[in-house]
């Protein structure tokens, strides 16, 4: 079974500076004698742990103190009901009571999402608080709560299933003048797929024609999908004043649950770019 481990043991703390009334404290360093300080990992707050529609997948997530101890301590972990949205029939949790063995920096539980074809939003979250570890402080600084969201992993991707209607689910930049609804065609090229006019701009430059095709090139063994830089809309549809839209971008294909996601697809025009915007499309 497939594992992604996310390192929650964040060592660092032990150099975060301490203001009292009287004066600045440094914890120390010596992790064998020094302060017991515990927390999530500091640097990923809002960590992402995968769905596989195919398949159980384990996640690891890692409790961690900045000191050893010749006892095992207890871990208070909570699931907080109130700001978790991801409904509980996706995933278990193995405890929310870990021990810190003696003699380690660490102890783990395992996020098991659960493979279904009734697929989950990656917006939703699991809200996990750090609540307390026998023997030590949780400062302020620490991270105390982790807010764990879903990426979708499809076990492979379906080349023959990409062509069809597809739906503009999401669109950052505002860029449909019309019907978000349009076709992706197979080519022109190898691993090629055209969509049609999506954002369905009448193109000046060709008569007042709905011929903004935008090229997409899918990897067929990873699903990771690029648009090279292209002409796809124009401000004159806008009144923006700037001419020709082109965009770019990286995203990936996923066949399983019939999208293609672009985190960032680049809107630009001669004058310059206005930025990169989420952008999701849907087979119907």
């Amino acid at each position: 079974m497939n594992k992604l481990k996310y390192i929650a043991a964040s060592l660092l703390v032990g150099f975060m500076t301490l203001t009292s009334c009287e004066d600045a404290e440094i914890p120390q360093v010596d992790t064998e004698n020094g302060r017991a300080i515990a927390g999530f990992n500091g640097a990923i707050s809002n960590p992402k742990i995968v769905f596989d529609p195919s398949q159980n997948f384990e996640n690891t997530i890692t409790v961690g103190v900045s000191t050893v101890s010749n006892v095992d301590r207890a871990v208070v972990l909570s699931l907080n009901e109130d700001d978790t949205t991801l409904p509980s029939s996706f995933y278990e949790i193995s405890t929310l009571n870990p021990v810190i063995a003696a003699g380690s920096f660490t102890t783990d539980i395992t996020i098991t999402t659960i493979g279904t074809s009734d697929l989950p939003s990656t917006s939703d979250i699991i809200a996990l608080d750090l609540v307390s570890v026998e023997a030590s402080e949780i400062l302020t600084e620490s991270e105390d709560r982790l807010n764990i969201s879903l990426t979708i992993q499809c076990p492979s991707v379906e080349t023959d299933n990409i062509p069809g209607t597809y739906t503009i689910i999401e669109d950052g930049f505002g860029t449909t003048v019309g019907d978000n609804t349009f076709e992706l065609i197979a080519g022109p090229g190898a691993n090629e797929y055209t969509m049609v006019n999506p954002f369905d701009h009448p193109n000046p430059n060709d008569g007042g024609a709905q011929s903004y095709n935008v090229i997409i090139e899918i990897d067929p063994s990873s699903g990771v999908s690029r648009i090279a830089r292209q002409d796809a809309w124009h401000c004159d549809n806008f009144g923006c004043g700037f001419g020709q839209g082109r965009v770019d971008g990286t995203g990936i294909a996923l066949t399983c649950i019939n999208q293609i996601q672009f985190s960032g697809l680049r809107h630009t025009v001669d004058a310059g770019s206005f930025g990169s915007f989420a952008f999701i499309i849907e087979k119907q």
